[in-house]
C-alpha cells in the first residue's frame, strides 16, 4: 500500500475516554493518504504506546468537514456575542486559529513504538462521524462498528490541530474538498503543551 503525505500532530494535551472506555492519554495523531484504498489512514498513539487505526473515506471526511465548520461557527458565536456582523465574527475565528497554530511546534515525526493495538494492528472502518460542541470544546465521535465508537474531546487548541492535520492532507487527495472553512492553511504536525483527554 502506498502513502502519501503523512502528516503527524502531536498535542502536549492529552485524550481520554469517557463511559465505559479504558481513559488513554493521546500522544500522536497521523493522517495519511493512501492511494491504493483511496482513504486516510488515521493514527492515533498514546503515551503508554498503545496505537489505534482507522480508515477514513471521502464520505466521512465530509462529515468530519461539516460538523467541524457548523461547531467552529457555534462555539464563535458563543464566545463573541458582541459580534453580529458575519464577516467580522469570520475575521475574529480566521485571527483566533492562526494564534492558535502559531503557537503549535510542528518539528517531530510520529512515533514508530508501539507496543499494543487495543482494537488489532489493521484499521476499522469508520461508518460515521459526528463533531458536536461542548462549550468552547469540540466532541468528534467516530463509530466503526455496532455499537463501537472512539470519541475525542478537542479543546480549541486540540480543534486547531486537528482542522490543520485535515487541511493539509486534503491537498494529497484527489477528492475536490476544499480546507475547513474559516481556518488557516494546514500545519504537518501539531504539538501542545497541556493534557487533554480521548474516549
Amino acid at each position: 500500500m502506498r502513502h502519501i503525505s503523512a502528516s503527524t500532530w502531536q498535542p502536549k494535551r492529552r485524550l481520554a475516554p469517557r463511559g465505559n472506555g479504558v481513559a488513554v492519554r493521546l500522544k500522536q495523531i497521523n493522517l495519511s493518504y493512501a492511494t491504493d484504498e483511496d482513504r486516510i489512514l488515521m493514527r492515533i498513539n498514546t503515551d503508554d504506546r498503545s496505537e489505534f487505526r482507522f480508515w477514513l473515506t471521502r464520505r466521512i471526511i465530509t462529515q468530519i468537514r461539516a460538523g467541524l465548520e457548523q461547531v467552529q461557527h457555534q462555539v464563535a458565536v458563543s464566545i463573541h456575542t458582541d459580534i453580529s456582523d458575519k464577516s467580522q465574527l469570520k475575521a475574529v475565528q480566521q485571527f483566533e486559529q492562526a494564534t492558535l497554530a502559531e503557537q503549535s511546534d510542528f518539528s517531530s515525526g510520529f512515533a514508530i513504538d508501539a507496543t499494543s493495538y487495543p482494537l488489532g494492528e489493521a484499521p476499522l472502518l469508520i461508518v460515521s462521524a459526528t463533531m458536536k460542541a461542548s462549550g468552547d470544546h469540540t466532541i468528534g465521535t467516530f463509530h466503526f462498528a455496532a455499537d463501537q465508537q472512539i470519541a475525542i474531546d478537542f479543546d480549541p487548541k486540540l480543534a486547531a490541530g486537528f482542522v490543520g492535520l485535515l487541511n493539509d492532507i486534503l491537498k494529497s487527495c484527489d477528492w475536490n474538498l476544499t480546507a475547513v472553512a474559516a481556518l488557516p492553511p494546514a500545519p504537518t504536525f501539531f504539538d501542545f503543551p497541556d493534557k487533554k483527554t480521548l474516549h
